[in-house]
Formats: C-alpha cells, sequence, structure tokens
C-alpha cells in the first residue's frame, strides 16, 4: 500500500540525521511515479534539518548530472552553460580594476597594484596587457603567472604619431626638441604640480620633489640637472628628456672660490664655518645635502664632532664612512655639560703644549680637543704595544682616531 506524502513526512520527522541517507532513498521512490508538482510539493515539504550536511538530493542539490533530462531541455542547457562558466578563468580589467582586486593576482600586492594603477593614470591606460612590463617591479616571471588572467578590456590600440615631416632634417641640436601632440613640451623651472604629471612616468610625488628641489637649490640650468632629484634617475630621465626644458635660464654662475684640489686630503673642511660651495665638493655631497647641513648646523647651534652630521636627513652610516676623511670640527664646549660647580675647570693654557704622545699622562691626554678618557686610554695602550709613537700620524692607527683628528691635533701634539 502506497504511503501519502503527508505520512511520509510524518516519518522523515521521527528519523535522527544517522538515518538521513536511507530517508531520501525512500522519498525518491514515493515521487517517482507521481507528476512534477505533486513531487515538488512532497520534497519542499521536508524539514532542511533532516537532510545530512554531507548529503543533498538531486532535486535539492541542482546537481544536473542526477537529474534525468533530456539532450535538448532547458535543464540540459542550463547546466551545460553553467559548466562552461566554472572552467573559464576570471579576468582583471587593468584599466578598472581597483587595488584590491589587483592583489587577488598572483605576486601582486599593494605596492605592485598601486604602481599598475599609476602608470595607468600616468599613460592614459594600457592597450595591451603586455604593458604591465612597463611597470616597475613586475618582471617577466610575474607576468608570465598573470597574463591569462588579466585584460585590458574594450581599450583601443594606442597610435604611433606621425613623424613631423615640417622639422628640418639639419636641424641644431641646441634647438627645443619637439615631443608629440599629446605631450607638450615643460619647462621644469616654471611648471606646477599638474603639469609636471603630464610627463612620462612623473607622478604626484615626483613632480612634488621637482617644484621643493628648485625652490630650495634654485632653478635648473640644464636639463640633466633634474636626475639630483630624489627618485629621478636615468632610467626616468630617458624617458622624458625629449620632453623638457629649462626655457631662457642664465649661464650657471661660477662662484669665485677655489677650484677643488685633486687630492682628496687637501679638501678638509670645518662643518661649522663651511660655505655651501664648499661643502659641495666633497664626494657625495651635492647641493641639497649641503643646504640640510648648513640648516641644521644653524638650528643646533653647530656640530661639536663629526658624528653629528649623521643626524642631518640624507646622510647615514654609509655616508659618513665616505665622507669622514674630508671633515673636521674644532674642538669646543658643549653648553649643558654636567660639570661640578665647586670643582674648578682646568684651561687648555694650564697645560704645556705641545703634549708627548710618548710621556703625556691620561689627564693631560684628556686636555686635547675631542680626546675622551676612552681614546686617552687607547694612546697610551698603544704606545705601550709599541714602543712608543715614532710619528704623529701613527695615531690614525688607534680605533676610533683618523686623520681628522691628526689634522686638528698636529700643532699641539709631538712624539
Amino acid at each position: 500500500m502506497k504511503k501519502t506524502g503527508s505520512e511520509l513526512i510524518a516519518k522523515i520527522a521521527k528519523i535522527g540525521t544517522g538515518a538521513a541517507v536511507a530517508a531520501a532513498v525512500v522519498v525518491g521512490f514515493c515521487v517517482a511515479d507521481r507528476s512534477p508538482r505533486e513531487s515538488a510539493v512532497v520534497l519542499s515539504s521536508i524539514p532542511e534539518s533532516s537532510v545530512s550536511a554531507e548529503y543533498k538530493s538531486p532535486a535539492i542539490s541542482g546537481n544536473s548530472a542526477n537529474v534525468e533530462s533530456s539532450p535538448g531541455s532547458e535543464t540540459s542547457q542550463k547546466s551545460e552553460t553553467r559548466n562552461t562558466d566554472e572552467t573559464k578563468p576570471y579576468l582583471v580589467n587593468i584599466n578598472t580594476a581597483t587595488s584590491r582586486q589587483l592583489q587577488t593576482l598572483s605576486g601582486i600586492g599593494e605596492a605592485k597594484a598601486a604602481a599598475i594603477i599609476e602608470y595607468r593614470e600616468t599613460h592614459g591606460g594600457f592597450s595591451d596587457v603586455s604593458e604591465l612590463l612597463n611597470v616597475s617591479g613586475i618582471g617577466e616571471t610575474i607576468f608570465g603567472n598573470i597574463r591569462d588572467y588579466v585584460t585590458v578590456g574594450d581599450a583601443p590600440p594606442k597610435e604611433t604619431p606621425p613623424p613631423d615631416t615640417s622639422k628640418p632634417s639639419s636641424a641644431s641640436s641646441t634647438s627645443t626638441p619637439t615631443a608629440p601632440a599629446q605631450i607638450p613640451v615643460v619647462n621644469i623651472n616654471t611648471a606646477s604640480v599638474e603639469e609636471l604629471q603630464m610627463l612620462p612616468g612623473i607622478g604626484s610625488a615626483k613632480a612634488l620633489a621637482i617644484v621643493q628641489y628648485r625652490s630650495v637649490c634654485g632653478e635648473f640650468y640644464d636639463i640633466s640637472d633634474i636626475k639630483n632629484v630624489s627618485g629621478i634617475g636615468e632610467s626616468v630621465f630617458a624617458e622624458i628628456r625629449e620632453f623638457i626644458t629649462v626655457g631662457n635660464v642664465s649661464p650657471r654662475p661660477v662662484e669665485n672660490t677655489p677650484q677643488a684640489p685633486e687630492i682628496h686630503e687637501e679638501i678638509y673642511l670645518d662643518l661649522n664655518t663651511a660655505k655651501k660651495s664648499e661643502l659641495c665638493k666633497i664626494p657625495g655631497i651635492g647641493e641639497v645635502k649641503a643646504q640640510a647641513i648648513i640648516d641644521y648646523r644653524e638650528a643646533n647651534g653647530g656640530f661639536y664632532s663629526i658624528e653629528e652630521i649623521k643626524n642631518v636627513s640624507g646622510i647615514g652610516d654609509k655616508t659618513f664612512e665616505s665622507i669622514r676623511d674630508y671633515i673636521y670640527v674644532e674642538y669646543r664646549e658643549r653648553p649643558g655639560n654636567n660639570q661640578n660647580p665647586e670643582e674648578p675647570v682646568q684651561s687648555e693654557s694650564a697645560v704645556n703644549y705641545p703634549v708627548n704622545l710618548n710621556t703625556a699622562t691620561l689627564e693631560e691626554l684628556c686636555t686635547l680637543p675631542t680626546i675622551d678618557e676612552e681614546k686617552a686610554r687607547a694612546i697610551i695602550q698603544f704606545r705601550i704595544d709599541h714602543e712608543g709613537f715614532n710619528d704623529i700620524r701613527e695615531l690614525q692607527n688607534i680605533d676610533g682616531l683618523d686623520i681628522g683628528t691628526v689634522y686638528i691635533l698636529r700643532y699641539i701634539i709631538t712624539v
């Protein structure tokens, strides 16, 4: 005797989860000889909790592979369409994608996503996915991993501008270069931040750096001077050199200073008195860093040791090691030293100069400019280990002392 739909539902409601699969089979037999409408009513009445998480009946799960259908039926056509969509990869449009969408691509993090967006804003979008290789940080390996998952959408190909036939073939090399119509020639001495961003490879950060540089260091006298701006190297300069000019700028002024000597020992400057033009002669110190050194000493009351130059913006340990042989600081007392006010301060005039490195006491050595107790002990230990000094330049062999120390002390020490 056949069970009615309501009787079966009552039965299934009493079945535990362990028998869910068997219940589903029973329902299948029940609805097999019924009309589609009656079957749907029975199946839709089954509580969701009575079906195991690991099992869904074909009618509920929508698995078309287990539903009997004719090849030309609507169910079969939907199944084929869905399977095709599942195998088709999701494509990211690099001309419209957000940073978060770009980061779904293999090997693309926040920095590379930002670089892609900056590139398309600067160059008016991508015409081909291979242009990704022009983006900083994206090489052949990363491009090979993502090329099948990116698209440029309906972007038209970039047109190559026709050659300028009006330009004489024997044009002077000093004339202002003519740029393609879409990129105007920009005067880097007068251009605004917005105008500078029209140059290829120049975003808002580099444009602002150019404006700040010329406000601090003065106008550009040659287009190659732009390479002194932070973030603009040979590659960026090569990309923009055809689109920039310095206008009718006056010739670079010639300072009435002696030529820098070829022997580096002759470049020996006091950080507290050296002019900007003199500081620029030190290898690795350009106009920006020279001005930063002057700004620091004016703001902090001068330098008290050459090591203090590492506090200047743009000068770290590496730069300091490369310039330490070119700089010195005349000894002077740092204000606010914690001295005992009741203890008289021994003046330098109380010491008999020159101080003999081979006989001086610890206290006498400590009176020398730049020599503290640690360095004084190192001097005494050196003369013990080497049976005395033969030349004051041997001080360079002591850790913490260098040619600059010898230069400062040369008139007040002897052997």
